[in-house]
């Protein structure tokens, strides 16, 4: 047998094998490279916001009226409505127990509830029962935060804004036409319960023009409104620990002489430099379920070099209804607010052009890949938020401009290659996920 020939016939088969092996595999990697499963995301515009929490201190230029004598208090005027100098604002009876004093605050709060929802419900419409239903869940688990923390005061006061909002959302759906029943029954009720008081002992009045408000806390000697302007460091400490002062039963309610107030914020001095002097913030009181914008007044650092803690202090010259003043009350205050492409981390890739490194991402225009610069605002939590960035387009005044006789070209700066790449546009289809992207791929199915 001739072996050379054996030889010979065996490493064509050899060589055939392996052409056959190479093709199947080049076959393979080329029709995996044109199928690969490409996940993609539109591009639209998202917000975040950077917020802080803390509690607030509420600052008021404030003064307490007092009655000559102690007793039940029956008040005349509305909680937090302006009055006039001379205006009677209280009754004090000398007879009476204190439960019915209150039963009629009780009373009062449910007529006032009810009356706020009877005019808020006029400026609104089935469209808004989405937001109503938002700001439900939201009281729901702050209320029941509050209760885990046993911060009963802010549960109660978050408990009767939901109150508020269930009645609200009763109208909006048509569950219930009205409360003109239950206001009037609330007023015969209330009337009633006046009824029991006897022997007025004093009539308070009101010595300025000012707002009148109830509740004493005993914090109003503490919480100086004419010192808010020069307040000190150390000031600023007395206020946030200070004691209340012991009440004397006198106390009649008092009176709210200026319509700016502030919002003292302890803090760090290294957040404290993420806030500007003379810029709005939004502030959110859970207490209240309000949300305000606030001017952000004075800085307060300490002069202990060793110190790192730091006050905000901010002022509105907003007093709104039914708003909570409870003296300390959580609040939440947004830093920042941003907006922008929210892409995933994973989309985002860095191209070399002419030894420049520009960071972007790869689009499919059409069933070709075709990569987009990008500016990142904000990288948080596995994702990025883009910077919109607008081409400006040439005026076009609709005229020819004919060209002037002579007049040449000036030359131009050569532009480097990365400013030529398009930015990331509105409704762009974001490539997230995909293998051995480059400009220019074709993917097909």
């Amino acid at each position: 047998m001739d072996t050379e020939y054996l030889k010979q016939v065996l490493i064509n088969v050899l060589i055939v094998v392996l052409s056959i092996v190479l093709i199947i595999y080049a076959g393979y990697h080329l029709i995996s490279g044109f199928s690969e499963d490409i996940e993609t995301q539109v591009a639209v515009l998202d917000s975040f916001d950077e917020t802080v929490s803390a509690d607030v201190y509420i600052i008021r230029n404030e003064t307490v009226l007092y009655s000559n004598s102690t007793g039940v208090i029956n008040y005349l005027v509305e909680d937090g409505e302006k009055v006039s100098v001379g205006t009677e604002v209280a009754d004090v009876y000398a007879s009476g127990s204190s439960n019915v004093r209150e039963r009629i605050e009780a009373i009062d709060a449910q007529i006032e509830s009810l009356e706020r929802v009877t005019e808020s419900v006029k400026y609104l419409s089935l469209s808004d029962l989405g937001n109503v239903d938002s700001s439900i869940r939201s009281l729901l688990i702050s209320a029941s935060k509050s209760a885990k923390e046993n911060e009963f005061s802010t549960a109660a006061s978050v408990a009767e804004e939901l109150l508020y909002k269930m009645n609200l959302r009763q109208l909006l759906t048509g569950e219930k036409e009205s409360y003109s029943d239950e206001i009037a029954a609330l007023k015969a009720e209330r009337a009633a319960a006046v009824a029991e008081l006897t022997d007025i002992s004093d009539t308070v009045k009101s010595t300025v023009s000012a707002y009148y408000f109830y509740e004493i806390d005993g914090y109003e000697a503490a919480f100086s409104f004419e010192s808010a302007d020069s307040l000190t460091f150390d000031d600023a400490v007395s206020m946030t620990t200070a004691q209340a002062s012991a009440l004397t039963g006198r106390e009649a309610g008092k009176l709210v002489l200026d319509y700016k107030w502030y919002v003292l914020v302890p803090t760090d001095a290294a957040l404290a430099e993420c806030f500007t002097v003379g810029d709005s913030y939004s502030i959110d009181f859970s207490a209240s379920g309000a949300s305000l914008s606030m001017t952000l007044e004075r800085l307060i650092s300490s002069t202990d070099r060793t110190s790192d803690e730091a006050f905000l202090l901010f002022s509105s010259s907003v007093m709104p209804e039914d708003f909570e003043y409870t003296r300390m009350q959580p609040a939440t205050i947004t830093v920042r607010s941003y907006e922008g492409y929210k892409l995933p981390l994973s989309a985002v890739r860095v191209a070399d052009y002419d030894g420049v490194s520009v960071e972007g991402v790869y689009i499919l225009y059409g069933n070709t890949v075709r990569f987009r610069r990008i500016e990142i605002i904000l990288s948080q939590d596995g994702f990025v938020l883009c910077r919109r960035i607008e081409e400006e387009e040439e005026e076009d005044d609709g005229y020819y401009h004919f060209p002037i006789i002579g007049e040449t070209e000036a030359e131009t700066e050569e532009v480097p290659a990365y400013e030529s790449i398009e930015y990331l546009e509105l409704y762009d289809l974001v490539i997230t996920s995909a293998k051995e992207l480059y400009d220019g791929k074709i993917i097909t199915d």
